[in-house]
């Protein structure tokens, strides 16, 4: 499942990012396109003036316009152009084409301006005519973008619905590195989880005879004996070893996907009150008030473990809070999930910590941790058990102001 998680993960990173470069590379081809499109339209007006301009002499017989129309080569805008001709009162005197309704619009030299005129886009040329240093009038001609527009949601369409068939490609593609890359890396965690499996296994047996002898050797010394401490010593480095094989056995396991475990209907709120109860005998020991506000809430889950990931919360708690203190347990539902939060006013967490309090064997103060008998696995564990439900595990703390754990597991939707 982590590494399912993980191929998504890469998957998902190398199509983002290679979406990202394909849209900025259609954008710029698409406003290189745009831009081509208006210097050709800009070109064929200006052919369009140059062939104009020989016939707009004032001392010629005739208006200019028709001596053109008579005299004129093909040309392929010439009709959906509209050309007027100004004198120099600003005054139409000419005419040709289609009615687009243009505005007249002064220039001392040939501009190119693009206009929305009655919701239709239109480049407009204006160029003033000037004979032997005296300003005749001006020429104007507009013409419709229509052609360009339409070019550019062509273009747009085609383009987009191939980078879209590219990207469906290259996610596929994507998937499938993803996976042969992570192969190495799930070969060499298959091997750490076996070994750890195996370590765990293999420690079982001897620990547990050497508990036993060593328990019997402890009940055969007197009271009084000087090797009864270290007898007892040996018993509880006995215990210790014994507690990290069965937490590492239990870490191989919820880390299997092979391995599954039998889930039923749990009442969370009475599986929290059950552990609450038990561990109640551990913090009145140490002078730490335990309350807890509970909800009705069911989920669908294996009842052992989310009780050990509990249990491991509390006892966390009760190991980093002072004599004194307290620690609060709280269930609330919060749309699809139910959340248990475990609070204590203790020693907290420092910032630079909070990322890896998770981990395997990290210990945010180690002298306190062995002090209270901790394999350092207690928290990575409850992580392992809640993710494998579909949950969430997280902390919010500030070093000396205490710490909150948040567990989130999806409520029952079984009857």
């Amino acid at each position: 499942m982590m590494f399912l998680r993980l191929r998504w993960r890469l998957a998902a990173f190398f199509t983002c990012s290679i979406t990202v470069v394909c849209f900025a590379m259609t954008g710029f081809s698409s406003f290189a396109f745009y831009e081509q499109l208006t210097v050709m339209l800009d070109n064929q007006m200006k052919q369009l003036s140059a062939q104009l301009y020989p016939f707009l002499e004032v001392n010629a017989p005739g208006p200019g316009l028709q001596r053109w129309r008579k005299h004129k080569t093909p040309w392929p805008f010439s009709y959906t152009a509209e050309i007027q001709v100004y004198n120099s009162a600003a005054k139409l005197v000419e005419k040709h084409g289609p009615d687009f309704n243009v505005p007249f619009l002064s220039a001392k030299q040939t501009t190119i301006q693009e206009l929305q005129i009655n919701r239709q886009t239109m480049r407009v040329l204006s160029q003033p005519l000037i004979r032997q240093g005296k300003d005749l009038g001006w020429l104007q001609i507009a013409l419709p973008t229509t052609l360009r527009d339409d070019a550019m949601v062509a273009y747009a369409r085609t383009g987009y619905i191939s980078l879209l068939l590219l990207l469906v490609a290259l996610s596929s593609i994507g998937y499938m590195y993803a996976g042969r890359s992570l192969v190495p890396l799930q070969k060499s965690f298959d091997l750490t989880r076996n070994f750890l499996a195996d370590a765990g296994h293999e420690l079982k047996t001897p620990l547990t005879v050497l508990q036993a002898n060593v328990e019997a050797l402890e009940m055969d010394l007197a009271e009084n004996d000087e090797a009864r401490p270290r007898v007892l010593g040996i018993l509880e480095s006995c215990q210790r070893i014994s507690c990290l094989s069965q937490d590492l056995l239990l870490l191989a396991k919820l880390e299997s996907p092979s391995v599954g475990l039998p889930r039923q209907n749990v009442a969370l709120g009475d599986l929290v009150l059950e552990t609450v109860h038990d561990l109640a005998p551990l913090y009145g020991a140490k002078g730490v008030e335990i309350t807890h506000e509970l909800v009705e809430a069911k989920v669908w889950c294996h009842y052992d473990s989310i009780r050990r990931a509990t249990t491991n919360l509390l006892d966390n708690a009760l190991a980093f809070t002072d004599p004194g203190g307290s620690v609060r347990i709280s269930l609330r539902v919060h749309g699809a999930y139910v959340e248990v939060s475990v609070t204590d006013n203790g020693i907290g967490i420092a910032e630079h910590d909070i990322p890896k309090i998770f981990d395997r064997f990290y210990r945010v103060d180690k002298s306190r941790s062995r002090r209270n008998g901790g394999t350092g696995l207690g928290l990575a564990i409850a992580k392992a058990i809640v993710e494998s439900h579909k949950g969430t595990l997280f902390v919010k703390s500030k070093l000396g102001s205490g710490s909150t754990f948040l567990l989130a597991l999806p409520i029952s939707t079984v009857a």
